[in-house]
């Protein structure tokens, strides 16, 4: 019984790590790509969230919205698996 607990805690939590490694990246390269214009504004930051990594998550965010909108598209439906 402690093995299989074992085996699935590991299961469970391996996709799960993977997953924050993977958004991790996204967001260092969201900031690369984001800290050109942030570095026009003051470097104020708000409850300790800096302009850069508020423009990155919105970059993602959008990036996110456009493809589902590209998904559901009619031109990109065989595309998906």
């Amino acid at each position: 019984m402690l093995k299989t607990t074992v085996i699935g805690g590991i299961l469970f939590l391996v996709p799960f790590g993977i997953l924050l490694l993977v958004l991790h990246e996204v967001l260092l390269l969201a900031l690369l790509i984001v800290d050109p214009i942030a570095s026009l504004f003051p470097k104020d930051d708000y409850w300790g969230i800096s302009l850069a990594v508020t423009l990155a998550v919105l970059l993602i965010l959008v990036v996110c919205f456009v493809a589902g909108l590209a998904a559901r598209h009619a031109a990109f439906s065989g595309v998906s698996a």
